[in-house]
């Protein structure tokens, strides 16, 4: 710009406009433009002139190529917990201005468009391989792509361990299972507990070598997936391999003509022969197989 109540008149001195420069201009407003910069460093004399005489300024200019954004650090894969929500910070470099864009995105998952933050409040379990993240200079349109992986893993669910009588002669063996592996990802079993019980850290197959002492023993099985854990607990009851007691039969009372029909138990090993000690004359029989007592058509007594 120039001072002055004559009209001024601007030109360049040098460079001259031709070759790199061929596109540089400057208009009577003193503006100057350059249709296509090349990188380097630039001095230009600028002459302002009017009725009062001319002054000539230097101008020194800097062009620098641009920086194609990049991502830094390259965003990882990720495995993540569906228990909790999740974020991550990404950051780029280059120069001007960058915006961040999705593509292929599962439900619920967010990118901030100004800073690259990764948000998921509610992350749904599976595998996401299909998503990309550009970053790109808003003024030369350089673009940058990365893909990276999201694995969204469930906490494990044991399935129920059902309670066990087990004979102290024989060994024990159980198959914990989970009821969302598909989910869960690959675990490490363990096992706590004063039983002798072991678990392999693996398959999560429960086994107890025979010989242990008779009694009620608790065991407690967990899996981890390395994010988050879950547990059960399972009773055992060790008893002695000839060990066989009926349960209670509670006393009965029936009509005259009616018929009886109830079911014995006991608590043992291996199978059992039932059979009725003293039947007192009652017309009273037992299936020696199911155990089963029946009295048909009672009488009075």
């Amino acid at each position: 710009t120039s001072e002055g109540s004559d009209p001024i008149s601007w030109r360049i001195i040098s460079p001259a406009i031709s070759g790199d420069y061929s596109s540089l201009a400057i208009d009577q407003n003193g503006r100057l433009t350059w249709g296509s910069p090349t990188a380097g460093n630039h001095s230009f004399l600028i002459e302002a002139s009017n009725n009062a005489g001319n002054v000539i300024v230097v101008f020194e200019l800097q062009v620098t190529e641009p920086i194609a954004p990049t991502f830094n650090p390259e965003i990882p894969d990720f495995v993540i917990s569906s228990a909790r929500p999740w974020s991550y910070d990404a950051n780029a470099s280059g120069s001007g201005e960058i915006k961040w864009y999705a593509s292929k995105f599962p439900q619920g998952l967010q990118l901030d468009e100004d800073s690259g933050l990764l948000s998921w409040d509610e992350p749904a379990p599976g595998l996401y391989d299909t998503l990309s993240i550009y970053i790109v200079n808003t003024s030369t349109g350089d673009y940058n792509v990365t893909s990276p992986q999201i694995s969204v893993l469930a906490p494990p669910r044991i399935s129920t361990i059902p309670n066990q009588i087990i004979p102290t002669s024989l060994d024990y063996e159980y198959n914990a299972i989970l009821s969302n592996a598909s989910e869960s990802g690959d675990v490490d079993w363990s096992i706590t507990g004063d039983s002798g019980a072991t678990i392999d850290a693996n398959s999560g197959t429960i086994t107890w070598a025979s010989g242990f002492a008779e009694g009620n023993y608790t065991i407690n099985v967990f899996a981890n997936n390395g994010l988050d854990g879950g547990n059960t607990t399972f009773g055992l009851e060790a008893l002695s391999p000839d060990y066989l007691v009926i349960s209670p039969i509670s006393d009965q009372r029936i009509q005259i003509g009616r018929d009886l029909n109830i079911i014995a138990t006991a608590k043992g090993f291996g199978a059992i022969t039932w059979s009725i000690a003293d039947a007192d004359g009652s017309g009273v029989i037992i299936n020696q197989t199911s155990g089963q007592i029946t009295l048909n058509n009672a009488q009075e007594g």
